[in-house]
């Protein structure tokens, strides 16, 4: 654990469910932004004010939480994905995951990766159209739009890995 003296530039998010509770351990976070949090020990998983970095923001997304951007001070212990901090405030609100947020964040990333796909197999449009047919029902999500992108998904994902199981086979 160190102390903070210095003036840092990371960005820290905070999850939050309505009514400022955490997603984790159910505490409830002060009433008014900016209001700084009382001081408690930091350490990882057990105590002190938790804040995701940039590298945790999606592993503590969940459903129906609102992302906080908040600052911490003092006292921290530190993850990759996490710092715990002995005082924390929220400064502002970014919004809430709703389900289409979540599939448009979901198919940003499966897009960035996506290139490197579509140059080892350049006839394989399933894992594109997957992503076309999810972002299909992010615009309209009705029932028709949630089963096509379901069954393109399951079928991008159920040939990838009959491909990898080959080629695991051939290897062996």
């Amino acid at each position: 654990m160190t102390e903070s003296t210095a003036f840092t530039t990371e960005t820290f998010y905070k999850w939050l469910y309505p009514k400022r509770i955490t997603t984790y351990q159910s505490v409830k976070w002060p009433k008014r932004v900016g209001v700084w949090t009382s001081r408690e020990n930091p350490v990882l998983c057990q105590s002190g004010w938790h804040l995701a970095t940039h590298n945790g923001v999606g592993k503590h997304a969940r459903l129906g939480a609102e992302l906080w951007i908040a600052e911490g001070r003092g006292r921290t212990a530190k993850e990759d994905d996490k710092v715990a901090f002995s005082q924390a405030r929220l400064v502002g609100l970014v919004g809430m995951l709703d389900p289409q947020t979540a599939v448009r964040w979901s198919v940003d990333c499966a897009k960035r990766t996506l290139k490197h796909y579509e140059n080892q197999y350049p006839e394989d449009k399933r894992p594109r159209e997957a992503l076309n047919a999810a972002l299909a029902w992010v615009k309209n999500p009705t029932e028709k739009h949630g089963v096509a992108a379901a069954n393109a998904a399951y079928a991008a994902a159920n040939d990838a890995y009959a491909a990898y199981a080959y080629a695991a086979a051939n290897d062996a």
